[in-house]
């Protein structure tokens, strides 16, 4: 299952925060981790997992500090924090769709100009 494989990349995410193993190695597993965990589910490998990615790197730097042990080590993000970040994920998701669509409408329509133009003999 899908929800599995993600729960263990924030696990063993959370895990190498805690051990400060440095914030950069840390973000490429989990990146790395999120792709293997999505092979064969397009829309996961394609946009959720690449979102989750971005969104530790982008803004992984406050929780990297604050899981040190001299922190208390890691916490769980408040709901205020997951809410903006699943926010996030639906805004991308959301976006890149509305893109391809954007694309596969000019294409059709540049297809469709293609076919009249040779019907009417102008190509």
């Amino acid at each position: 299952m899908i929800s599995d494989g993600f729960n263990s990349c924030c696990q063993t995410h959370d895990a190498c925060y805690e051990r400060q193993e440095g914030q950069q190695k840390c973000d490429d597993e989990f990146c790395t981790c999120l792709a293997t965990a999505t092979i064969g589910t397009k829309k996961c490998l394609g946009y959720t997992g690449p979102a989750f990615c971005y969104m530790v790197r982008k803004w992984g730097e406050k929780s990297y500090n604050g899981c040190s042990p001299a922190n208390g080590g890691c916490s769980p993000m408040d709901t205020y924090e997951i809410i903006h970040l699943l926010s996030l994920v639906i805004t991308i998701n959301n976006g890149v769709s509305r893109l391809r669509k954007s694309i596969m409408d000019d294409m059709n329509d540049a297809v469709m100009l293609a076919e009249w133009k040779r019907k009417h003999g102008l190509i």
